[in-house]
């Protein structure tokens, strides 16, 4: 995937899982707060893009040095 296509197809993998959740999701880097109820969606946003399957790919391909 290229940079020019990553954010739409990031923000449309936000979108499905909003859909999905019946939630607002908010892209932020951090969290405040020592008990926050804000789940924690990157993983799966991650998965429906495909990250996670090609960071495992690239982790076999390499024997797990990264």
């Amino acid at each position: 995937r290229t940079p020019q296509e990553f954010g739409p197809a990031l923000s449309r993998a936000m979108e499905d899982l909003s859909r999905q959740c019946g939630c607002t999701l908010v892209a932020m880097s951090t969290v405040f707060g020592a008990n926050s109820n804000v789940p924690d969606y990157t993983d799966l946003v991650a998965t429906n893009l495909g990250l996670a399957a090609q960071a495992l790919a690239a982790a076999a391909d390499d024997g797990g040095k990264q």
